[in-house]
């Protein structure tokens, strides 16, 4: 986003940017309260089940994920404070941009794809009731703590 310009636009419109940040904080906060309202639910031994009783969301995760980049102004400003210092002047700075942009998005899949691999190893674990039920409210107090966080603060409004 930041190479097609949503970063420069969201540094010239204020309003823009308040629009963006309270809409990725009604969101945190939202994503906080249904980690605490989750329903219990009963252990799945995925191995031992035939595939297709598995049943998992296509894309769920994929669109929870895109819904919180693209509400989260402060990646979009980061790019635009960080990628600029590595631009050299005499090139088309746009195409330097999106290469960079590229890069940062296959280190972030290698990144990705190595930690999946490793936390296979530890899944059982992972997915036992007491572990899951922590990791819910840990997880949710940490979004709400965000969201109220953004709301809250400040030192953005000016």
């Amino acid at each position: 986003m930041a190479a097609v310009g949503l970063s420069v636009i969201l540094m010239q419109s204020a309003l823009a940017f308040e629009v963006i940040r309270y809409l990725g904080a009604i969101y945190l906060i939202y994503l906080g309260l249904t980690s605490f309202i989750k329903k219990k639910k009963t252990p799945i031994d995925i191995h031992n089940q035939p595939e297709e009783t598995v049943k998992v969301k296509a894309g769920s995760a994929y669109k929870q994920g895109l819904i919180s980049n693209i509400l989260n102004p402060k990646v979009a400003l980061f790019f635009l404070t960080f990628l600029p210092q590595f631009v050299i002047p005499s090139y088309n700075a746009s195409l330097q941009f999106v290469i960079m942009g590229s890069i940062y998005g296959l280190f972030t899949i290698i990144w990705y794809t190595i930690l999946v691999y490793l936390l296979a190893y530890i899944r059982k674990w992972l997915l036992s009731p007491k572990v899951q039920g922590a990791i819910d409210k840990v997880t949710g107090l940490a979004l709400l703590a965000f969201g109220i966080n953004i709301l809250m603060d400040s030192s953005t409004r000016d």
